[in-house]
């Protein structure tokens, strides 16, 4: 129980003592939290945190207790946005939000810097998303509308693009110099080995072919979720 309570804090990014005077518990008491923690102190995480108390006593499900439509927690940085509500359905998984995003334009700047730490926002569900997803947010037009700026994308990592690139699909490329850009992949150029051609969706954005040797990772985007407004 210590391990999980030490791993929820670093993933809200919270000090023992700031959660334990949340809860209204003792620094002390939280801190030597185990099996036989009362009932009452469990009573207090429950209803002051989304901390999901299941999870920190037996380590099987979420580590979030988020409702469903996300429209319940005052913690989830998106909980105000009305999302699609496929939420409302079976079968999602929590998956990280990280603080870090994909520009549509090969030549634009993150708007996270490259030397910023990386770190988990929220947990934010996700249906069909597997173990090793995450999410994080698009910038720039060049992929509207299918992938609009202020979009959250649902990523899963291409384990050997080199060998099998996965052409005419959308891709969040990690590059060498620290960029990500987003971007549908396809072989439309003289030598594919070398080179992948990469589409915009918004036609006024043109095509451009990128060398292999500056990707250093590649990422699927299995899904999108879009801030439709009021």
């Amino acid at each position: 129980m210590k391990n999980r309570l030490a791993q929820y804090l670093r993933v809200k990014h919270l000090s023992m003592r700031a959660f334990a005077e949340k809860c209204s518990i003792n620094v002390s008491v939280l801190s030597r939290i185990s099996e036989a923690t009362s009932p009452a102190n469990l009573k207090h995480i429950d209803e002051s945190s989304d901390l999901n108390v299941d999870w920190l006593l037996t380590g099987e499900g979420e580590m979030l207790k988020r409702a469903i439509d996300m429209g319940t927690s005052s913690t989830s940085v998106v909980s105000e946005k009305p999302f699609r509500t496929y939420f409302k359905e079976e079968n999602v998984r929590m998956v990280p939000l990280l603080n870090i995003d994909s520009v549509g334009g090969m030549h634009s700047a993150n708007e996270v810097g490259e030397y910023e730490p990386e770190f988990i926002l929220d947990m934010l569900p996700f249906k069909g998303a597997i173990q090793g997803d995450v999410a994080i947010k698009e910038t720039g037009d060049s992929m509207s509308p299918r992938i609009p700026s202020g979009a959250i994308m649902l990523l899963r990592r291409v384990m050997e693009w080199q060998e099998y690139f996965g052409y005419g699909h959308v891709f969040v490329l990690v590059l060498t110099d620290g960029r990500s850009i987003t971007k549908r992949g396809t072989n439309g150029v003289e030598n594919p080995n070398e080179y992948v051609l990469c589409e915009s969706i918004n036609p006024s954005y043109p095509s451009e072919e990128l060398p292999k040797k500056m990707i250093f990772s590649v990422w699927k985007v299995i899904d999108v979720l879009v801030h439709e407004g009021y």
